[in-house]
């Protein structure tokens, strides 16, 4: 996987003043009162602060319990360990009602997140990361530069961190542990539209803990449209989950700089 460069960090600079010049040829924006959807892959530049929990290494006798791995990485560091990623968003909605989905499945394997005992046994730790939401929000405020909409929904997390043995002719060993649950939230997102083409964006949620640990997200950003139907995005996004549980997988925050290309029909 590629690493961002000076060039991307340069297109994301000049998007929104090729927008802003180019507003003398602005499209007109179509009438969207009926049902549309817009749908979003998007790429997430990730970084990890927290504690994995992973099984003993084969054969260490002498520390049987699982290990927890503190980790304070950012995507310098850890984008080569990236061995799977797919992000997704997609959002169904009239004026003022919208369905929301959103996805992110990673796995991670390599020195980055191996402990060194488990480096010199030949053992790689794969942590993989499943999370997404699904909400319903309503649009409480709608201004020509000003829209607040709140939400309720359900929140998904599996989650699994797993020892890979590299060894050749090793036993094999159930060194695996995994958690899913899906859980209630609230949501919020709250936009400012300074021009036609350009979108400010907080968004916030918060799951309730009832059933799964304690989470939450945030995602803050700019979108810029081009035409009616396609935009670009950028922003930054947390994921977080914090739990007092001792045997959770994975407890702290995904957080990095998120891209987006946006379709509207």
């Amino acid at each position: 996987m590629k690493k961002p460069n000076g060039i991307i960090l340069l297109l994301l600079l000049i998007f929104p003043f090729t927008i802003l010049d180019s507003s003398a040829q602005n499209v007109k924006e179509k009438d969207w009162d009926g049902w549309h959807f817009n749908a979003s892959p998007y790429f997430w530049f990730i970084g990890l602060n927290g504690t994995i929990t992973v099984p003993p290494a084969p054969g260490d006798f002498s520390q049987p319990e699982e290990k927890q791995i503190d980790i304070d990485i950012g995507f310098k560091d850890i984008s080569n360990s990236i061995k799977y990623a797919m992000m997704f968003s997609g959002q169904y909605r009239n004026e003022k009602i919208s369905v929301i989905l959103n996805y992110s499945h990673l796995i991670l394997q390599g020195e980055a997140i191996t402990p060194l005992e488990f480096v010199i046994q030949g053992i790689d730790t794969r942590f993989r990361h499943v999370s997404g939401d699904l909400s319903v929000q309503y649009r409480l405020v709608k201004t020509t530069k000003w829209n607040i909409d709140a939400g309720v929904g359900l929140k998904i997390l599996s989650e699994k961190a797993e020892a890979v043995v590299n060894l050749p002719l090793d036993l094999e060993f159930d060194l695996d542990r995994s958690e899913s649950w899906v859980d209630l939230m609230i949501s919020t997102l709250i936009k400012y539209i300074p021009h036609p083409k350009v979108e400010l964006a907080a968004y916030g949620d918060f799951g309730s803990g009832l059933i799964g640990d304690l989470s939450y997200q945030t995602i803050s950003g700019a979108t810029f449209r081009f035409t009616p139907l396609f935009y670009f995005s950028a922003g930054y996004r947390v994921w977080g989950v914090k739990s007092e549980k001792d045997n959770v997988v994975f407890k702290g925050n995904i957080n990095g700089w998120i891209t987006r290309i946006g379709f509207r029909f």
